[in-house]
């Protein structure tokens, strides 16, 4: 049985470094992005959606189980959720902020439902957001404290996905390097799917062709190909993700603001716009984003130490 388990994972180890050594890396890249283009280009939405479920549920199983191998300490774990931002953590704090809610994400839900729900399916659509944001929730959750367990004070410098994947070999064996790869490639798979399916929605919107397709496919393709380009070129991924986040953290107040207005406009929603509770959390939410925003806008500018 030992030898078995073993086998199984030098077999995931060489899958993984299959798939993230340099030397494989353009056939990789061409092969996801043909993926993408057949699964949004030739595929129903129904085929995407559950391939993105199954995705989700592979890349937080990974994340999860890496969680559980590598073992952190539970009070430093427990002690994290009392809030705060340590120096030089501004940028960081929101870039996961802007990783976790992502701005174009509250506009492709509502795009991909629009055509298959109606007003009766509100609750289930309330459910699925929670859900959705729970889960995504936990996976950050697990990745920052296996971060922490694993590359906190080491000194590493976290290029790519190799960097941070190898960095566990020595402290906590293949297997928890190869759980945290397919985690990762899971979670980049799923954002090579959305990115432009979010991309093609909004080009359905400008051309005010909600029901065409043509748009819509010429939007996504239009990300994947600039996507598949960029990765080819070997540019270093890390600082830009990095910079993207913290743009999307900065934008989501912004966004938010809107969404609040539409929210409590009672000709455009009835009796489904906000009541108090919707809200107050709406406002609370704005009040924190906004505060972060501003203050990394006030520190880069000298105002704010």
């Amino acid at each position: 049985m030992k030898l078995a388990i073993c086998r199984v994972q030098r077999s995931v180890w060489k899958l993984y470094m299959a798939v993230f050594c340099p030397s494989a890396r353009p056939p990789v890249i061409i092969a996801i992005a043909l993926f993408a283009s057949t699964m949004l280009i030739f595929s129903k939405p129904r085929w995407v959606e559950n391939v993105l479920i199954a995705l989700v549920l592979l890349m937080s199983a990974a994340f999860i189980l890496t969680f559980l191998l590598i073992r952190p300490d539970f009070g430093d774990v427990l002690a994290g959720f009392v809030p705060s931002i340590p120096d030089g953590g501004l940028m960081t704090a929101i870039a996961l902020i802007g990783t976790t809610i992502v701005p174009y994400n509250l506009f492709l839900h509502a795009g991909s439902v629009r055509n298959r729900w109606d007003k009766e399916y509100l609750p289930e659509a309330q459910l699925d957001n929670t859900v959705s944001i729970g889960i995504g929730g936990l996976v950050s959750m697990t990745i920052l404290a296996t971060a922490a367990a694993s590359l906190f004070g080491s000194g590493k410098t976290i290029e790519n996905a190799v960097d941070m994947a190898q960095q566990l070999t020595p402290l906590f064996g293949n297997m928890a390097t190869a759980t945290l790869g397919a985690g990762l490639f899971a979670a980049g798979l799923t954002s090579a799917l959305t990115a432009p399916l979010a991309t093609g929605y909004i080009v359905q919107e400008i051309f005010n062709a909600p029901a065409s397709r043509w748009p819509f496919r010429i939007g996504a393709l239009i990300v994947i190909l600039s996507g598949t380009f960029a990765a080819l070129l070997g540019y270093r991924p890390v600082e830009l993700i990095f910079v993207a986040q913290i743009a999307n953290g900065l934008l989501l107040p912004i966004i938010a603001i809107f969404l609040l207005r539409l929210a409590n406009s009672s000709k455009l929603l009835g009796t489904y716009a906000n009541g108090l509770k919707a809200n107050i959390l709406g406002v609370v939410i704005l009040l924190i984003t906004t505060t972060l925003g501003f203050r990394l806008i006030a520190r880069a500018l000298g105002f704010w130490p």
